[in-house]
């Protein structure tokens, strides 16, 4: 009896010890609107002029990564956050604003951002984007297509044998701190954080494309 429950015990650090998990907001101030703030949501039409704020919810010993695709096709990282060995911080979980409330400029088109939490920081894909950053116009097509290749070999919606899940929140927290409101986008404040995505073996992974008209 007693080697079985050591053989349960391992099977259950080895199905679960790879979970993970973050929180995110990705919060619009429109043009048309500014009184009120929404919920960028993936498919979420946005135009010129609007506001787009970013706030990341993340545990701690763990990397943080956020993609950008622009309507041209251009890439950029936009945020970085790698685990600290050691990490001796009283708190679980880091409240970020990993992109600060930025204007929507340019030209129409698909406005792709991922967001990628990992235990084990993602090497290949930084060197493939300092390449990306240093290549000439010409030969940056053929690195953006190993880019997104990468991309698509860990996206859960892409390979079978990953899974990534999302949900929203019962309600959007602030800081970590749950606040008093409606559970729609009338609670919602700049620092809110409105979904968790889960994932498995090492990674969460979520791509958000919003529309620009």
């Amino acid at each position: 009896m007693f080697k079985y429950n050591i053989l349960l015990i391992l099977m259950f650090n080895l199905l679960f010890s790879n979970k993970i998990s973050f929180n995110y907001g990705i919060i619009g101030e429109m043009k048309n609107n500014v009184d009120v703030l929404v919920n960028l949501k993936d498919q979420t039409e946005i135009v010129n002029g609007d506001k787009i704020r970013i706030n990341l919810g993340i545990i701690k010993n763990t990397n943080i990564y956020i993609l950008y695709k622009d309507t041209e096709n251009v890439y950029t990282l936009l945020y970085e956050k790698t685990k600290i060995v050691n990490d001796d911080s009283l708190l679980d979980t880091s409240y970020v604003t990993a992109l600060p409330w930025s204007i929507l400029e340019g030209i129409p088109g698909d406005e792709t951002f991922y967001l990628i939490n990992t235990y084990s920081e993602l090497d290949d894909l930084k060197k493939l984007l300092d390449r990306y950053d240093r290549a000439p116009l010409k030969a940056r097509s053929k690195i953006a297509k190993k880019i997104e290749s990468l991309l698509n070999s860990i996206d859960p919606n892409a390979v079978e044998d990953l899974s990534s899940l999302t949900n929203r929140l019962d309600k959007p927290i602030v800081g970590g701190v749950a606040f008093r409101g409606e559970e729609d986008d009338s609670a919602l404040k700049p620092q809110s954080l409105i979904y968790e995505c889960n994932g498995v073996n090492g990674i969460a992974f979520k791509k958000i494309i919003l529309k620009h008209k």
